[in-house]
């Protein structure tokens, strides 16, 4: 997790926004669970994975589109090959995907990526001491 904060916090401190994906539930034979997480910018993913392949493929596609309408949402995919409203994946799960937008100029997204490097100095200075 200190890796994702790590990534997003650059984005925020590069001044670029990004949407954060977060895989809230799954079901199923999905290849990722509850709690994988990947970051988009406008240059692609950047960071994590939420199960690669078609299920990756569109949720990347959806937040480019949200990074140019500033939106964030929820969405639920399918994994499941012949089915109406499915991505054509043999895997037979669903997952459901939040997708936050992050922006890069609003102040609460800035204080978050301040605080993040301030810990992170923190523990740094806690680990040097503590191992002189």
């Amino acid at each position: 997790m200190a890796k994702l904060f790590d990534a997003l916090e650059e984005q925020i401190v590069n001044g670029q926004s990004a949407v954060l994906l977060s895989i809230y539930k799954s079901t199923g034979s999905a290849p990722r669970g509850a709690g994988a997480h990947m970051l988009v910018t406008e240059a692609g993913r950047v960071f994590g994975t939420v199960g690669g392949g078609a299920v990756e493929y569109e949720s990347e596609l959806f937040a480019h589109r949200l990074l140019k309408e500033k939106k964030s949402v929820c969405e639920h995919y399918r994994l499941a090959p012949n089915d109406v409203r499915d991505l054509g994946m043999v895997c037979g799960g669903d997952v459901d995907i939040s997708f936050i937008y992050v922006d890069a100029d609003e102040k609460q997204w800035q204080e978050m990526a301040e605080g993040c490097r301030a810990m992170r100095i923190c523990l740094a200075a806690d680990r040097s001491e503590r191992d002189p």
